[in-house]
């Protein structure tokens, strides 16, 4: 399938950074960015549903027509791997990158 899920189904334990929200204050050139650090064991969600359910909640998140979720789900879903984390622990940063 590919080199993230092989070593997925080698070893579950994962890493996942997200950074973003950087704020520039007046008269300063190097941001301020927030950053999540997150670690946990990933699996692989082979139940067609649950990929689903998923994919329904992220485009929640967004401001798509109503509908879009289950067309591009009816479209695409069978094409579509979902990757679930069990989070073990979480840390969250802000940064000034100077």
């Amino acid at each position: 399938m590919g080199h993230r899920v092989d070593a997925i189904k080698r070893d579950p334990k994962v890493s996942f950074c997200v950074y973003g929200q950087d704020e520039l204050e007046e008269g300063d050139w190097a941001y301020h960015v927030k950053s999540v650090v997150v670690f946990g064991k990933a699996r692989i969600v082979e139940d067609y549903e649950e990929m689903a359910a998923v994919s329904r909640k992220i485009c929640e998140k967004f401001p798509v027509p109503e509908g879009y979720a289950d067309r591009e789900i009816a479209k695409d879903g069978p094409a579509t791997l979902c990757i679930s984390i069990e989070i073990e622990s979480m840390t969250g940063k802000l940064v000034h990158e100077a």
